[in-house]
This record gives structure tokens, sequence and C-alpha cells, in this order.
């Protein structure tokens, strides 16, 4: 019986050292699966990350063109603003020159009139209506 001893611990060792071995290719296989995996989703990962990059640049030239047409109508509407304002700060202009001009015959009619008396009546409307057609020039 002394003599199976061995021999049954050579099988034993063999047989256990056999799985071990077969553990450790398994164990080191897995491993190598599980840094592909790895590999994989970090590709994925940043592939996703890249793809929603793209479309927050997409989304940015959306708006920025939406802004930039904006913007260029704006410009055209304050251009045909600024030209409005100018053809009307002309007409105020010309009218207020009217309103002096008219103003001044007023007065200048007031202070002939006031110089009428019976004796000179024909001769000072005369004047008037010269003062009138002259400043109608």
């Amino acid at each position: 019986m002394e003599n199976w001893i061995p021999i049954i611990s050579l099988l034993l060792n063999l047989f256990l050292g056999g799985s071990l071995i077969v553990t450790l290719v398994t164990l080191r296989a897995q491993k190598k699966r599980a840094l592909a995996d790895a590999e994989l989703a970090e590709a994925n990962a940043k592939e996703q990350e890249i793809g929603n990059v793209d479309r927050a640049i997409a989304i940015w030239r959306e708006i920025a063109e939406r802004i930039g047409e904006r913007n260029a109508s704006l410009i055209k509407q304050n251009e045909e603003l600024i030209k409005q304002h100018s053809d009307l700060t002309e007409k105020l202009s010309k009218l207020q020159r009217q309103v002096s001009r008219l103003n001044s015959i007023n007065g200048k009619i007031v202070k002939l009139l006031d110089q009428i008396t019976p004796e000179n009546l024909e001769k000072k409307v005369s004047e008037i209506k010269q003062q009138i057609s002259k400043n109608e020039d």
C-alpha cells in the first residue's frame, strides 16, 4: 500500500495541477476579453461623445445663422429708420423756417395795422399787401 501513496499523490498532483493550468489559462483569456470589452466601451463612449459634440456644434451653428439673419434684418430696419429720421428732420427744419418767416410777416403786419388811422388807411393797406406778396415769393 505504501507504493500506492506516491502514485496517488502523483495522480492528484497532475489532476490538480492540470486544472490549475486550465484555470490560469481561462483567467488569462477572461482578462483579455474584459480588457477588450473595456477598450470597446471606451471607444464607444468616445464615439458617442464626438457625436454629441457634432450635434451641439450643429445646434450652435443653426443658432448663429438665425442670429446672423436677424442681425442683418435689424441692420436693414435701422438703416431705413435712420433715413426716415433724416427726412423728417429735414421737413421739420423747413417747417420751422416757414413758421419763423410767417411769424415775422405777422409781426410786420401787426405793426402796420397799429399805424393805421382813418387818414392813411388806403396807404397802409397797400403796404400790408406789398409786404405779404413780397414775403410769399
